[in-house]
């Protein structure tokens, strides 16, 4: 019996992630966790943004068929699926979240993209605000992936200014989250989040 990965149309152009690639994320974390006072991989906050479709359709990036032959199973989806856009983050001890990308319209509410500036405005006034009632803010070392709103210019200054660069798992700080290895986070695994 083999494994067949499940086909989207239109397809999503992933690719399998090599294990050294792992390999440079699990030492980005032990790395990260020895050099900081508080240094322990149960303080990172782990984060991501996912995407639910409100027509049912599931993320079948990590979905996989077990058969003797390969189906050539095939899930056809629209091409702009109405959905709604949500930030979570957690450590080993609790979980921020969610925070849902929303604005308000004429029409009512209406998810929206995760730009720079929204992502900024959802750091500063939800997650570091968050973390600062629960007096945990001097101590958590922040993951977040390299999606072009998480490296924004104007972005980076809020991690640096909150966590200092010494405890930020991101690219363009001390410790960079190794490039293409987004889906490798304890949130996709756990949470399908990515």
């Amino acid at each position: 019996m083999k494994r067949y990965e499940l086909e989207s149309l239109p397809g999503t152009g992933r690719k399998q992630i090599p294990s050294s690639r792992v390999e440079e994320v699990a030492a980005a974390v032990v790395e990260v966790s020895s050099q900081s006072p508080h240094g322990s991989p149960w303080n990172i906050l782990w984060s991501g943004e996912v995407h639910f479709c409100l027509n049912g359709l599931v993320n079948t990036h990590n979905c996989r068929i077990g058969a003797a032959e390969n189906p050539h199973t095939i899930q056809e989806q629209p091409l702009h699926p109405d959905k709604v856009t949500i930030w979570c983050g957690f450590t080993a001890t609790f979980i921020i979240g969610p925070y849902f990308f929303e604005e308000i319209t004429a029409n009512g509410i209406q998810t929206c993209s995760v730009t720079g500036q929204r992502y900024r405005d959802m750091l500063r006034d939800f997650v570091i605000s968050q973390l600062q009632q629960c007096g945990c803010l001097q101590d958590i070392i922040f993951m977040q992936d390299c999606a072009p709103p998480h490296i924004d210019r104007r972005v980076k200054q809020l991690p640096r200014q909150h966590f200092t660069d010494a405890r930020v798992i991101s690219r363009h700080f001390t410790t960079a989250w190794p490039p293409r290895s987004l889906d490798i986070t304890p949130a996709t695994f756990g949470c399908g989040v990515s």
